[in-house]
């Protein structure tokens, strides 16, 4: 009766209909990779097509043609960019009601785009890096998701008004580069562009607002409208004022044509999801410019700047900012401000980290692709001998190619991942200079090197790099980097007749050779290390705590354990410690489900190192991670695991110290208190020593208590009777004429700050009201116990937002709570808590990805004993 259960309302498994709906749930999770990798094969096949009858050294040279003068100009306009993006900022925090330090702002904003432009799904990374940001700006998650979608709409309002302006004043453009009409374009710009102004015009009409995640937002004043319109445009039109900047003169393109070809380049490039669209872009360029032959290296050349403008050299700054704030943290540089802001972006170094070594092991590959510079090479060949070229160009292969694999383990924050990496960025840099005196690349490795240093407190997991399998879209991202790199190799040398002879080839001057060996060094190497993960024996299967585990988790949680840590003692679930044995996690596997009941136990300070490495865990195992009933409180260290929160209650909550029956309010429950003891009923609270004398009795009544109901014991989320579990905690019984007619035993949090109970049984003639005169004894023997708090269990599906812009959970789970009686009395049930005057606290299922509709039937099986349980309640 005590935090029933969610999951009973789901039913009893999967229909034809849901297994259909999982289908459509699997084609829409490989959605994005499928449209991003037909869009990067689609864009790699033009510029094949485009640039294949040039060689390699007309691209440098075109690049040294462009100039310095060109190229700080488009520095200009890209840092232009960012500080509209700033502004973005600046109000978002302002729409979301709170107020930082400009600095904090502008850190934050800085930081968190220079990592959203390089990757993919660039709202979803930003909002994550937002939310580490924030987070310790006292901003909750609501406030993040304010500046997020504040940032999200300006940005895509400057898109539309921009899209609509140029469709209006130049539809010819894109009309001549792809088969729809000019007209169509244009009557595409004039709805863009009404659609703006309706929307503008609404807000002058009527106040407008939006719900997120059930709290009602006052949406942005047109005032404010007008201001992100602006800020749009002047954001976009200076990124392709930077790309304008770096063209050939002598392709004459206009200013609003380079708009217009850039920002269409843009939407394809965020539609494929593609890392910073990195191939796709310059396709789309490619497509819609159609340069004249002559020109096109040039265009080439000035897309390759270009990237490295408005992407590289961002994201280098931004972790410059970075490293600089914990090398000066380290060194006692900083006031209050710096501190505050490096406790900001401490936990944005290993996405940050990441990136930066997957660019560096992309460097070194495609210095391995393409000739070194010829003069170079005879300064090399004058101070090295043949084979220390041979074996840093081979050496250069291998760091590349383990950086790309390495990058995911620093994303992992584990330990060897950080070794490794500074490792191979030091001796990576010295490859490049012995096998071609490529200075640029190598101060870039050491930049980053130097960077990563002071940051080794952030990777902090004790597991091994082959533990760690890769995801579908690292593979997919990487896989995608040697294949250009092997388009870039044939490029390159399309000029040199292939023969057998070229892979023994060794000289100075084989640089073809050289290329060969290196990029299929690299390649078996991603092969290898791939068939490793492929062919690893799975780790044990999951088994029930045994004796010994149970003693290990006894003093834990006696110091460190909520109410619910309790359940430990039922004996039911697997343990999981942290490397130090001072935290665990209790769970159970259902399906490809690893559930896991509560929070973490144990000290906070030791739950990021063991919620990762549980995670790796399930990972290996191929299973699915799920945190089943989690407070607010525990959301930061999950949401770092990349799972997804969803509502599925409100636990009730009652302070003590502010509990009495006085009043007329509590007037009910002073009622219960005084007809009892006129019925024969009285109250006690059996020790744990004394359970087992009396377990004859209480295993009567409990007996009773599920005959009556026609139900059997659950399992998982709350405890069954069992004298080896009941004998762990007090219990609180009602006599009538001294014999006992109901109980409930008692849970205790390990500080004694919290009492909570689970199970609660009474026999079918106990006499009315029997129950709520054992919660009110309770809560009082608590109140005196010097409890601050009473935990009255979950309602489940109590809170869920009512809205018709609520998510489909919500809606499913209001109809439930509504028309499920016949399952579960969902608002019987809350009602009986509400008459209390508890306070409602959320709780929240988390769980990967988009898989909920597979993950519900797992914990409803657990939860009853398995799928027979379902059937029989």
């Amino acid at each position: 009766m005590s935090a029933p259960q969610v999951a009973e309302a789901t039913g009893s498994g999967e229909s034809p209909a849901g297994r259909g709906r999982a289908w459509v749930t699997h084609l829409k999770v490989l959605a994005p990779y499928v449209v991003g990798a037909v869009l990067f094969v689609v864009a790699i096949a033009v510029l094949h097509r485009m640039v294949g009858s040039f060689h390699w050294r007309d691209v440098t040279e075109e690049i040294q043609r462009i100039g310095w003068d060109r190229v700080f100009l488009a520095l200009f306009f890209t840092f232009f960019s960012f500080a509209m993006l700033v502004g973005y900022e600046i109000y978002g925090v302002r729409w979301a009601g709170k107020k930082l330090p400009l600095l904090h702002i502008a850190t934050a904003s800085f930081v968190t785009q220079s990592i959203a432009h390089c990757t993919g799904f660039a709202p979803f990374v930003g909002a994550g890096v937002r939310y580490r940001f924030y987070v310790s700006q006292g901003l909750g998650a609501l406030d993040v998701a304010k500046v997020q979608a504040f940032f999200t709409f300006t940005f895509s309002l400057g898109v539309a008004t921009l899209s609509g302006l140029i469709l209006v004043l130049s539809p010819e453009t894109l009309g001549q580069a792809t088969p729809i009409s000019t007209t169509l374009w244009f009557s595409l710009g004039c709805l863009l562009l009404i659609i703006v102004a309706a929307y503008i015009f609404w807000g002058w009409l009527k106040p407008r607002s939006i719900e997120v995640r059930g709290h009602r937002i006052q949406a942005p004043t047109p005032g404010v409208t007008i201001i992100q319109i602006i800020l749009g445009l002047l954001d976009l039109g200076a990124a392709a004022t930077a790309f304008w900047v770096l063209m050939p003169s002598e392709l004459g393109l206009s200013l609003p044509a380079a708009i217009t070809v850039f920002t269409a380049a843009i939407m394809v490039g965020v539609v494929s999801s593609v890392p910073g669209s990195l191939g796709v872009f310059e396709g789309a360029v490619l497509v819609l410019l159609r340069p004249a032959d002559d020109l096109i290296v040039g265009v080439v050349g000035g897309l390759v700047l270009f990237r490295i403008c408005y992407y590289l050299v961002p994201l280098l700054l931004g972790a410059v900012i970075m490293g600089g704030l914990e090398v000066a943290r380290i060194r006692g540089w900083l006031g209050t401000v710096g501190q505050i802001t490096l406790k900001a972006i401490g936990p944005m170094a290993p996405t940050l980290f990441a990136i930066l070594t997957g660019i560096a092991g992309v460097i070194l590959l495609l210095s391995v692709a393409t000739p070194a510079k010829e003069p170079r090479m005879d300064l090399v060949g004058e101070y090295l001998p043949l084979f220390v070229v041979e074996f840093a160009h081979v050496w250069a292969s291998m760091v590349g190619a383990g950086l790309l694999l390495v990058a995911r383990g620093l994303y992992r924050r584990i330990n060897a991942a950080w070794t490794l990496a500074a490792l191979g960025l030091a001796t990576g840099a010295l490859a490049t200079l012995a096998k071609g005196l490529d200075y640029e690349e190598a101060i870039y490795l050491l930049l980053v090197l130097v960077l990563l240093l002071p940051c080794r407190s952030d990777f902090y997991r004790k597991s091994s790099l082959l533990d760690e399998r890769l995801s579908l879209s690292w593979v997919v991202a990487i896989a995608a980097v040697l294949a250009a790199m092997v388009w870039i190799l044939f490029f390159a040398y399309r000029h040199v007749d292939y023969s057998h002879s070229l892979w023994s080839t060794f000289a100075l001057e084989a640089a073809a050779s050289r290329s060969m060996r290196g990029v299929t060094i690299a390649l078996l190497i991603a092969a290898l290390l791939s068939l490793a993960q492929l062919l690893r024996p799975p780790p044990a299967a999951p088994h029930p705590a045994t004796a010994e585990e149970l003693d290990r988790a006894r003093p834990i949680v006696a110091k460190h354990g909520s109410t619910t840590a309790m359940l430990v003692f039922t004996g039911d679930k697997a343990l999981f410690f942290d490397r130090t044995g001072e935290a665990f996690l209790m769970y159970a596997v259902q399906g490809r489900s690893w559930v896991v009941m509560g929070e973490p136990i144990g000290p906070k300070e030791r739950w990021a190192e063991l919620l990762w490495d549980f995670h790796a865990q399930v990972d290996r195992h191929g299973g699915r991670t799920v945190f089943y009933q989690v407070g607010p409180d525990a959301l930061p260290w999950l949401l770092d695991l990349g799972l997804r929160p969803v509502k599925i209650g409100e636990n009730a909550r009652i302070s003590l110290p502010a509990f009495d029956l006085q009043g007329k309010q509590r007037g009910e429950l002073r009622n219960v208190r005084n007809r009892a003891p006129r019925a024969g009923l009285s109250f006690a609270v059996l020790p744990p020593s004394e359970v087992l004398a009396h377990l004859d009795e209480l295993g009567r009544v409990s007996s009773a208590w599920l005959a009556e109901r026609k139900t059997r014991e659950k399992r998982f989320s709350l405890g069954r009777f069992d004298a080896a579990y009941l004998s762990t905690s007090p219990c609180a019984v009602v006599r009538r004429n001294g014999e006992i007619v109901a109980f409930a035993n008692i849970w205790r949090s390990g500080d004694g700050q919290e009492v909570g109970i689970d199970l609660m049984r009474f026999l079918p003639d106990a006499p009315p009201g029997t129950m709520d005169y054992l919660i009110v004894e309770t809560i009082l023997w608590a109140k005196a116990e010097g409890a601050a708090w009473f935990d009255l269990g979950m309602a489940p599906l109590a809170g869920l937002p009512e809205h018709h812009l609520a998510s489909p959970w919500s809606k499913f789970g209001r109809i439930a709570a509504r028309h499920g009686g016949r399952l579960y009395n969902f608002q019987g049930l809350r009602a009986f808590k509400a008459k209390f005057q508890p306070t409602w606290r959320p709780s929240y299922l988390l769980y990967p990805g988009i898989s909920l509709a597979r993950v519900l039937p797992d914990i409803t099986a657990l939860i009853s004993g398995g799928w027979s349980g379902i059937v029989q309640r």
